[in-house]
C-alpha cells in the first residue's frame, strides 16, 4: 500500500459529509477519509478503491471530476505518535458546493447550475453508470473558475443486466 506521511499541522479539514471528512493535504490535493462503522479496514479500503475507480473512469471519459490521484495509507503524526487512515486522494477544487450555491444564489442562477450538473450526470449515465441511492446534485461543486465538478463517487455503480432488472422493478408502479 502506498503511504503519505503528514504531520498534524500539514493538513486542515475543509468539509465534512455524512460518511467522510475531507482534508486539504497541500500541493493542491485533498484526502477523503471515511468515518462511520466498518466491519474491517479492508471494507473501508474496498469502498475507497471503488470511489477511486469510478472517479478515474469518469475523468478518463471527460466527465468533470477532480483528478483522482489514488488510495493511500495516510500516516498522521502528532505528539510523537502516528495513526494510519485509509484515504482517497484527489485534486482539490476551490469553490462552492451545490448546497452552498442553492442558498446563496437566485432561483434562476441555481437552475442554470443545476442543468450543468445534470449534463455531467448524463455523461456518467451514458457510460453505463447509475447512482444507486439518488442523484444528489448537492454532491457537486462550482469551482471559482466557473467549472462544474461531480465530487462524490461512492453512490455510483456500473450498470449490469442484474441491476438493470432491479432498477426496472423499482420504477414499476
Amino acid at each position: 500500500m502506498r503511504s503519505l506521511e503528514m504531520y498534524a499541522g500539514d493538513f486542515s479539514l475543509v468539509n465534512q459529509g455524512k460518511e467522510a471528512l475531507i482534508y486539504s493535504i497541500g500541493e493542491g490535493r485533498v484526502a477523503r477519509v471515511l468515518h462511520g462503522n466498518f466491519n474491517s479496514i479492508r471494507e473501508c479500503y474496498q469502498k475507497l478503491f471503488h470511489e477511486y475507480d469510478v472517479a478515474l473512469e469518469f475523468h478518463e471519459n471527460g466527465i468533470s471530476v477532480p483528478q483522482p490521484v489514488g488510495v493511500f495509507e495516510l500516516n498522521v503524526f502528532a505528539n510523537g505518535r502516528g495513526t494510519n487512515y485509509p484515504a482517497f486522494v484527489m485534486e482539490q477544487i476551490y469553490g462552492k458546493t451545490f448546497g452552498e450555491l442553492k442558498s446563496a444564489t437566485s432561483r434562476e442562477e441555481y437552475e442554470k447550475w443545476r442543468k450543468r450538473v445534470e449534463a455531467e450526470i448524463g455523461k456518467a449515465e451514458a457510460l453505463g453508470f447509475y447512482a444507486h441511492d439518488s442523484r444528489n446534485k448537492e454532491n457537486s461543486m462550482l469551482s471559482d473558475s466557473g467549472k462544474i465538478y461531480l465530487i462524490d463517487f461512492g453512490c455510483w455503480k456500473k450498470t449490469t443486466s442484474q441491476n438493470l432488472h432491479k432498477i426496472h422493478n423499482s420504477l414499476s408502479i
